[in-house]
């Protein structure tokens, strides 16, 4: 299945919330990515290199939640098509749209 990361350096500022324009808005700070995934891999390990960097917090724009990044695809019950954000602040839910 195919998902949408984004990954959101700038904290929501008001500004420029992550949201799914967020990367035609301030494509300095949002960056977006087509990634295929299987359902059975886990959130944690495709992500790495961004939670590794700073970018702990995993939030679904479909569910309007934050995602638990230790479980799988399945189990967090992101599907062919969703969006999640990435970024190093907790206060995505403000971006909802």
């Amino acid at each position: 299945m195919i998902i949408t990361i984004m990954v959101c350096t700038a904290a929501p500022d008001g500004e420029c919330l992550p949201d799914r324009t967020c990367t035609l808005e301030c494509p300095a700070s949002c960056r977006r990515l087509d990634i295929m995934v299987k359902p059975e891999q886990c959130i944690e390990k495709v992500c790495r290199h961004f939670i590794e960097n700073g970018m702990r917090f995993v939030y679904s724009l479909r569910q309007e939640a934050y995602v638990n990044p230790s479980l799988t695809f399945w189990k967090g019950k992101i599907y062919a098509g969703d969006i999640l954000v990435i970024g190093e602040t907790d206060s995505f839910a403000i971006g909802k749209q």
